[in-house]
C-alpha cells in the first residue's frame, strides 16, 4: 500500500489562485496537516493572503485549521464573536463559544482586532 504523503498543491502560487477564487470579503479554511508540514503551509498561506490568516490548535488527529479572508480588514471584537458563538451553538449544537475562546488564544488576539 502506497503511503499518502501531504497535499499535492501547496505553495504560494496554489494559495494565491484560492485567494484570487474568492470574492472581496471572501473567507477560506484550510485543514491541514500539524507537526512540520504545517509550519511550510501556513507560511505559504500567509504569504498568498498577505498575512490576513488565524489558526486554530491543534487537535488530538494534529490536524490544524487556517483560516484565511480576502479583502480589506475589518474591526472585530471578541465581544461580538462570543455573541455570535452563542447563538450557533444554540441553533446548532456545536461547541462554537469553545471555538472562539481557542481561537482568541491561539492567535493572542485582544478584546479588539482586525481580520
Amino acid at each position: 500500500m502506497q503511503k499518502l504523503g501531504g497535499p499535492v498543491y501547496d505553495d504560494v502560487p496554489f494559495y494565491r489562485l484560492c485567494r484570487k477564487a474568492l470574492r472581496e470579503g471572501g473567507v477560506a479554511s484550510f485543514n491541514l496537516f500539524g507537526g512540520e508540514d504545517f509550519e511550510k503551509s501556513y507560511k505559504a498561506i500567509s504569504e498568498a493572503f498577505y498575512g490576513q490568516v488565524l489558526i486554530m490548535p491543534e487537535v488530538q488527529e494534529g490536524n490544524r485549521i487556517v483560516i484565511a479572508s480576502k479583502g480589506e480588514k475589518k474591526d472585530y471584537s471578541i465581544e461580538q464573536l462570543k455573541e455570535r458563538a452563542a447563538e450557533i451553538q444554540a441553533r446548532l449544537k456545536v461547541p462554537a463559544k469553545k471555538w472562539i475562546k481557542m481561537l482568541q488564544k491561539e492567535n493572542s488576539l485582544s478584546n479588539e482586532f482586525k481580520f
